[in-house]
């Protein structure tokens, strides 16, 4: 996947889903991750979309840090190891990426 054909702001949020990854002892980025750190941006959109349709956004991010606790951990993970993207997340990302063109 060619990340550099992605906004600098999608390309810093596949970053910081990667260390979510890690730091949650996942192996695979997933939806959830991206979507976390999406949420997380201090200058990204996606805060303020969720304000504008009326989400509690700190509700969400509690949400999403719930469902990311749920999923399992592998052992050595969370310590910088390589992770993948899961294919979930490749579907996302190349439906956007077909959106966009």
């Amino acid at each position: 996947m060619r990340f550099d054909k992605f906004t600098l702001k999608v390309q810093e949020a596949m970053q910081d889903a990667q260390q979510l990854a890690n730091q949650f002892g996942h192996q695979g980025v997933d939806v959830e991750h991206l979507f976390l750190a999406m949420l997380r941006q201090p200058e990204g959109v996606v805060q303020s979309i969720m304000e504008r349709i009326g989400a509690n956004v700190r509700n969400v991010e509690r949400d999403l840090e719930k469902a990311l606790e749920k999923l399992p951990r592998v052992s050595g993970a969370g310590t910088g190891g390589q992770v993948y993207i899961t294919p979930r997340l490749k579907n996302v990302l190349d439906n956007a990426f077909s959106e966009a063109q």
